[in-house]
């Protein structure tokens, strides 16, 4: 308790004033990271170039389809939002368990369900308008940043591990860390406010603000793929001897590339440890927002890494209870025919052309380097 009672106030007792400094001493020339740029797009233009188009195709068949309706979704419960009357019979259990007041419901479902950055913009935009304090807004931002449910489920679960077990088993486990963690700080932390009946106004047009919010979103997320996928293709040119720094780059830098390569080389666990931190691809999104709430950019990282690795041991224990076996793809089966009798012979050989059929049948469209067997 005493951990986490210190991990979370480092982000929320601080100055702007000390934010800013704290960037501009790692200020790097930005002439030196231009050149840096131009001389591995130049010396690399291949390999970035298909990074760039595999992307794409990632955005394209998987992140669009998978995240836009959720956001459109969320935006609209967040411009709709719910009456006065609910929000009154939310606050008592919100205050209880999280120190939140009724005006941070939406919030709280969006941000558990619809993903990464709508609990923090959701903060942020509820922090402005005044219906929460600052404390509050930061709360939402520190506790209730999930990958959500199209990411877990659609985009984890079925595009990537074509099991859709997989992916509420990791929901849950991104849900259980942020109601723990929220739950746990507030044990320490009481907050005690009354509830404040928020002077809003309904939107005219709730539904077309949300496809224009979500449109933005969408287009935000793709293009920070598309960056990131670059990047990490040029650095992992540049560093591809070493493999500590590309496994590096491969889980801590985009999400969508974070989960392919977990679950090809590491088990559920660290597969919900990417998702729960979400990469710098997401905190660099984040960014603006965090220092609108006057978090600081280092102590939240601290607090998603803590989180994540939290999350990590809640799958593994979920793993353990509700075992799931994915299809593993396996060395070519070599038959051979003990027997000396022709009916003998016909038998093996008709056995074999059922196993094959059948190991055919059960194989997706998937590279065989991601049918491995997962450790649970």
């Amino acid at each position: 308790m005493r951990i986490l009672h210190f991990l979370v106030q480092l982000p929320i007792e601080f100055t702007m004033k000390d934010t800013k400094s704290e960037i501009q001493k790692l200020n790097i020339p930005p002439i030196i990271i231009s050149i840096f740029c131009v001389l591995i797009i130049l010396l690399f233009s291949d390999i970035i170039s298909n990074s760039i188009i595999s992307a794409i195709n990632n955005c394209l068949n998987i992140i669009v389809p998978s995240l836009f309706p959720m956001f459109i979704i969320s935006y609209y419960l967040l411009n709709s939002g719910f009456s006065d009357k609910t929000r009154k019979r939310l606050h008592k259990y919100l205050l209880r368990l999280f120190g939140l007041s009724g005006n941070c419901s939406e919030a709280v479902i969006i941000g558990l369900t619809g993903g990464y950055n709508t609990a923090i913009k959701s903060a942020v935009k509820l922090s402005e308008d005044g219906k929460i304090s600052k404390t509050e807004a930061k709360r939402l931002a520190l506790f209730f940043t999930c990958p959500g449910l199209s990411f877990c489920i659609n985009v984890t679960g079925i595009a990537v591990y074509s099991n859709i077990k997989v992916g509420v088993q990791l929901f849950i486990s991104n849900i259980l860390t942020c109601v723990i963690f929220g739950f746990l700080y507030n044990l320490r932390n009481k907050n005690n406010n009354q509830y404040i009946e928020a002077n809003t106004q309904k939107q005219s047009s709730p539904f077309v603000m949300s496809v224009a919010s979500a449109s933005s979103s969408i287009i935000s997320v793709c293009s920070w793929i598309i960056l990131f996928s670059a990047a990490i293709s040029g650095l992992s040119a540049v560093f591809g001897n070493i493999k500590i720094l590309n496994t590096f780059f491969s889980l801590f830098g985009e999400i969508s590339g974070a989960v392919i390569f977990a679950s090809e080389n590491f088990s559920f666990a660290i597969t919900a440890f990417c998702l729960n931190f979400g990469g710098f691809c997401i905190f660099l999104q984040q960014l603006p927002d965090i220092t609108a709430l006057e978090i600081k950019p280092r102590n939240y990282l601290i607090i998603r890494l803590f989180q994540a690795a939290v999350c990590a041991g809640i799958q593994q224990l979920i793993s353990f209870l509700f075992p799931i076996f994915v299809s593993v793809y396996s060395e070519p089966i070599r038959i051979k025919l003990f027997s000396s009798s022709a009916v003998g012979s016909f038998t093996l050989l008709l056995l074999s052309i059922v196993l094959i059929v059948s190991v055919r049948d059960n194989l997706t469209d998937k590279k065989p380097t991601q049918y491995k067997r997962f450790l649970q």
